[in-house]
């Protein structure tokens, strides 16, 4: 289950010993995002999905303050006692042993399952009607890590060059808080992106549109239309 912890931390895994299987011979965490240490009184693995706060730290920092030392206090500690963690690819798993120091032997590598035809073929195109014109499409959510200030900046500096740039499609948890249409001052880079949309002088339901979450009727439309 997931909690929001803070309006400021974003959306943190948080579970009670009766919902994490307090019986359970052994544990298995789907995300490295740990709120507290943890006692080693039982097996337990982990999966990473990726370890983008290796490369891009400031993206984590523009979050929380306090992520980097939650990170270096609580979520390392954790990762270098489990004793099996799970990664979708060679890339990540070097990654694993840099940050975290686990050892080789207790590293699986297995690629994330993902089937878009199985998913998809059964499932009929919903059209976004506001959407008219050639688009990029843009799927992220609105955490700052995600680089939607890059993606508008270059959106912005395209659109003085070339004032016929297709516009962006952005899709995902949260996203439609970047529109003007929001009034949600909670994030603080919700706000900020608001503001640089405007400054930039980009037109929202022009040059950029942000939709939020979507179905995935309208998500199969927008990829079977998007330019790139």
């Amino acid at each position: 289950p997931f909690v929001e912890r803070s309006k400021h931390r974003g959306w943190w895994p948080e579970c009670k010993a009766a919902e994490c299987g307090d019986d359970a011979d052994a544990l298995f965490f789907l995300v490295d995002r740990f709120v507290g240490l943890l006692a080693p009184i039982k097996p337990y693995g982990v999966w990473v999905y990726d370890m983008i706060q290796e490369h891009a730290p400031k993206g984590f920092l523009s979050e929380s303050q306090a992520w980097i030392d939650h990170y270096d206090q609580i979520v390392k500690p954790n990762m270098r006692q489990a004793n099996v963690v799970v990664v979708p690819g060679a890339s990540v798993k070097g990654d694993v042993q840099a940050a975290y120091g686990v050892n080789s032997e207790a590293i699986r590598t297995i690629p994330v399952a993902c089937d878009p035809m199985k998913r998809f073929s059964t499932i009929k195109s919903s059209k976004i009607k506001r959407i008219n014109s050639p688009f990029f499409l843009y799927p992220a959510n609105a955490s700052p890590h995600k680089g939607a200030e890059w993606v508008i900046r270059a959106i912005g500096h395209l659109k003085q060059m070339v004032p016929a740039f297709p516009a962006v499609v952005q899709c995902g948890i949260n996203s439609d808080r970047f529109s003007q249409a929001s009034s949600d001052t909670s994030c603080p880079h919700s706000v900020k992106m608001r503001r640089l949309v405007v400054e930039l002088g980009l037109v929202e339901g022009k040059n950029i549109h942000f939709l939020g979450s979507i179905s995935d009727h309208e998500l199969k439309w927008l990829y079977e239309n998007t330019i790139g």
